[in-house]
């Protein structure tokens, strides 16, 4: 916005001042030259920082944001139940076999869950939970303003998980 004004007031100032000397002729003819190039001077910088993308404001943060998910504690992808504030939201089940002389022995299952903001949130605490089934143990793998990802060292059972973040 400041950009703008000063172009506006730079250009009104080179306008004046190249019309001024035909109505005041006893006006110094320095100051009428000082006057119009300090307004194309203006002019030109609010042209640069048009160009350059002007001032740039920072978006606001996000207080909080919030997901709720069905998961069905097998293969398939869970429900959004309600979200406030995510963009989107990635579950990938990874299931970790491994091979014997016997044939191949199911390990164990990972759920990795990637959450992305709508708007940029205030890093504050990330809370994981359930109010209706035992999760597994889990870790936050990363949590900043624009996403979060969150890794379940085991298989998710059915029921509903809860991610929310807030102050």
């Amino acid at each position: 916005m400041i950009d703008r004004i000063i172009g506006i007031v730079g250009l009104a100032l080179t306008c004046i001042t190249a019309v001024l000397p035909s109505y005041f002729s006893q006006l110094p003819f320095w100051l009428a030259q000082t006057a119009f190039g300090i307004g194309l001077f203006l002019f030109g910088l609010s042209c640069g920082l048009l160009a350059t993308g002007g001032q740039k404001q920072k978006p606001s943060l996000a207080a909080c944001a919030s997901l709720r998910l069905h998961v069905y504690g097998d293969h398939r992808t869970p429900d959004r139940l309600s979200s406030e504030n995510i963009f989107r939201f990635y579950y990938l089940q990874t299931s970790i076999n491994g091979v014997s002389p016997d044939g191949v022995v199911a390990i164990g299952v990972m759920g990795t869950l990637v959450l992305s903001f709508e708007r940029d949130v205030i890093i504050s605490t990330i809370r994981v939970r359930s109010p209706d089934m035992q999760l597994p143990v889990y870790e936050v793998k990363e949590f900043n303003q624009r996403y979060a990802i969150i890794v379940f060292s085991g298989n998710v059972p059915a029921g509903t998980l809860e991610i929310s973040v807030a102050p």
